[in-house]
Order: structure tokens, then C-alpha cells, then sequence
């Protein structure tokens, strides 16, 4: 199974929508990498994680989305991307260091995002027992540190220090994820989620989806899907 790990990482990084650059994936990257992957297909014999038929087809394709999501948070946080994908050069990067994934589920994206950026303070939400499970031991199995992994509906979390930034995937529609987003952020942080081929200019009109302002999206690289990237500009009533 380790070759079949090594073999889904390797796609997924060649595959990936924006070109990797050297100092992106070191070698204790990649190996993390795959042993998460090594991990996530060892349950995936008694879990319905990413389906068995097409284990190797459709963990490729997360891992893949999770990376490529990685990448367009980096360029926007440059401001090198507009509202349709195109370039508006680069300027000064904004940091952002403690990050929320709404609906973690196997850990995609910010468990891998959490591997590719060992220094992210990290919080995964995931309020279904045997999911938080599976990433409590992935992350006792991998020794990760700096991970937190919280069983809760994040729509009922209160956040004692709001985040940098919220990122998803797949998570629901965005006139339940924004306002959710809205409220785990700091003013000026930003949240980040790729969605399927679907009716996300409809979303984008439901009630609650004016919570947060909609800067760059984009296509992203398969099925009709798109990367979104949303700011959080001025308070709202839900704290600092």
C-alpha cells in the first residue's frame, strides 16, 4: 500500500492546477504526505471515506483539491489574483497563521494543509464521532503538533481568539458557510473553499451569503468547480 500512497501523491502534486515550486513540498513534506494518504486508505477498508471502487481515483482528486486550494490562498493573499482568475500582480504578502477547516471530514483540506505548513495553528471541526476519531489518530500516528481537532458543529463554536483565516470543502451552501465564517473570523481575516460544479451563483444570492465580500474566484481544475476566496472587512456585531 505504500507504493500506492507514494503513486497518489506523486498525481496529485503533477496534476495540480498551479505548478508546484520547489520550496512548497520539501521531502519530509511529501513523505508526510504519504503517509497520510497511507493512513486515510488503511481506514478506508472500514469506512466510508473516500469510497472503495475508486479509492486511488477519488483520493487523488482530494489531495489534488486540497493543494490546489493551498495555492490560490498563497496568491490571493499576494493580491495577485482578480475576481475572474486574472493576474494583478504581486505585492506584499498578508500573514495569516491560525486557520479553521468547517467540516474536516478525513482532513481535506486543513489536515493537508497542516502538513504542507507545519507552522499553521490549526483547528478542524468535524462533529460526526468516527471521522474526529480517524483524525485523532492520523494526527497521533503522523506526530503532529499544533493540530486541534474539535467534534462540534462549528456553527456552535465559540471561538475565544477568532481566526485568520476558515477554509472548506464541500462543506454546504454559502448561505450557511458565511455567515458560520463570519463569525470565526477576525476583521480582516478570510475564508477559502473550493465548490463542485452546482448553482454557486444562486448561493451567492441567499440570504446570509452578503456576510462576507467576495474577492477572487476562479475555475478550479476539474468538473465545473470553482475556488472562492471572501473577506471579512468590518464588524459585525460578533465580537473583535
Amino acid at each position: 500500500m505504500q507504493g500506492r500512497s507514494s503513486g497518489i501523491v506523486r498525481d496529485a502534486l503533477k496534476n495540480n492546477i498551479y505548478s508546484p515550486e520547489p520550496a512548497f513540498y520539501t521531502q519530509e513534506v511529501v513523505l508526510q504526505l504519504e503517509r497520510y494518504v497511507f493512513e486515510v486508505l488503511r481506514w478506508n477498508k472500514s469506512m466510508h471515506i473516500v469510497g472503495r471502487a475508486d479509492a486511488t481515483l477519488n483520493l487523488t482528486r482530494q489531495l489534488g483539491d486540497s493543494i490546489g486550494l493551498l495555492r490560490f490562498a498563497d496568491l490571493c493573499e499576494r493580491g495577485a489574483k482578480g475576481t475572474s482568475g486574472e493576474s494583478r500582480g504581486e505585492t506584499e504578502k498578508r500573514e495569516w497563521r491560525r486557520v479553521a477547516d468547517i467540516g474536516s471530514g478525513a482532513g481535506f483540506p486543513g489536515l493537508v494543509w497542516k502538513i504542507i505548513r507545519p507552522s499553521l495553528e490549526t483547528t478542524l471541526f468535524e462533529r460526526r464521532e468516527r471521522m474526529s476519531t480517524l483524525l485523532i489518530n492520523i494526527r497521533s500516528r503522523l506526530g503532529i503538533e499544533g493540530l486541534e481537532i474539535v467534534q462540534a458543529d462549528a456553527s456552535e463554536y465559540e471561538p475565544k481568539k477568532k481566526f485568520d483565516l476558515v477554509i472548506s470543502k464541500a462543506a454546504g451552501r454559502f448561505g450557511k458557510l458565511l455567515p458560520i465564517a463570519e463569525v470565526l473570523l477576525r476583521v480582516g481575516g478570510s475564508y477559502c473553499t473550493v465548490k463542485g460544479a452546482g448553482s454557486w451563483k444562486e448561493e451567492l444570492e441567499e440570504p446570509g451569503a452578503d456576510r462576507l465580500t467576495l474577492e477572487y474566484n476562479e475555475p478550479a481544475h476539474s468538473g465545473g468547480g470553482r475556488l472562492f476566496w471572501f473577506s471579512k472587512e468590518s464588524r459585525t456585531g460578533t465580537g473583535p
